[in-house]
């Protein structure tokens, strides 16, 4: 993680990026699903304990570390991890599954369309491509497209 280009951190706390990164990750391990869930981790005493944490970051820090990822920045650090993930685990044959999804969207979010959404006719969606890796069991991609795409577009 030392040798990715991570985004710098620009205020006074000056939270280091792989720690923001490691409570994001245990944040996610125990059940939380938006950043402001993020938040029990800075009232887990045992947590901070274990990972040798002196306190975990608010919902606004991870906020404002994951909005500094672009396409380019993202195509600089997640080519490299995931290659060397993989050279980790020394599969010798891939087995990819591809799957595509419905997200109904409310307001107006960036590449959200109407177009076929089973549980909300006439709203804005998204309708993601994701690529799995059977014997990891592990996205290895995925591409956020508009609603108004067939499943089956861009595979």
């Amino acid at each position: 993680m030392k040798e990715i280009p991570l985004p710098k951190p620009g205020s006074n706390r000056r939270y280091d990026p792989i720690h923001i990164i490691e409570n994001f990750w245990i944040s996610i391990w125990i059940g939380a699903s938006r950043f402001a869930h993020s938040s029990w981790l800075r009232y887990d005493k045992v947590l901070k304990e274990i990972f040798n944490w002196k306190e975990a970051p608010s919902q606004s820090t991870y906020s404002r570390f994951f909005n500094k990822f672009n396409m380019q920045l993202n195509n600089e650090i997640f080519i490299g991890l995931n290659r060397w993930f993989f050279e980790k685990i020394k599969i010798t044959s891939v087995t990819i599954d591809l799957d595509s999804a419905v997200m109904t969207r409310y307001g107006e979010q960036e590449g959200s369309k109407v177009g076929y959404n089973p549980h909300k006719p006439g709203r804005s969606s998204h309708h993601p491509l994701i690529a799995f890796m059977a014997e990891t069991r592990m996205v290895i991609n995925s591409w956020l497209r508009p609603g108004n795409t067939a499943a089956i577009s861009n595979f």
